[in-house]
């Protein structure tokens, strides 16, 4: 199908030194109607910690609102991640909800809440959601 009518994109977080794959971010749920989309982020555990996540979220971002022209992206992260909080908060996302019980972790196959985090193409474009 044409690029315009995808409603997800899986990239692939690649380490260039080692050639390897340590992890993926997802743009998903698209919606040309309501100009928004979900996704989320996955790294190796290993390599937590390097800023190669947050280069990778950082460019899903451009992405959706410069390449896709969305205005709005969804994400989250289950309770107790204050990484990902942190890493979803210097792009300028913030926390808009919860749902309870709504998660399996799978690093420890707990259920748990998901907190909901968002964030506007204007505060993106504002220097809020930009990220050094």
């Amino acid at each position: 199908s044409k690029g315009e009518d995808r409603n997800s994109y899986d990239f692939a977080i690649e380490l260039k030194s080692e050639q390897k794959v340590i992890g993926g971010v997802a743009l998903d749920r698209i919606s040309r109607i309501h100009g928004t989309a979900g996704g989320g982020i996955w790294l190796n555990p290993n390599y937590q910690g390097h800023g190669y996540g947050a280069e990778a979220f950082g460019e899903k971002i451009r992405f959706a609102f410069e390449e896709l022209k969305l205005r709005r992206l969804d994400n989250g992260f289950f309770e107790g991640n204050t990484s990902s909080l942190k890493m979803q908060e210097k792009f300028g996302y913030k926390v808009e909800g919860m749902r309870r019980k709504a998660f399996r972790c799978m690093a420890d196959g707990k259920i748990k809440h998901e907190h909901i985090t968002g964030l506007l193409v204007e505060e993106w474009k504002n220097g809020l959601g930009k990220h050094d």
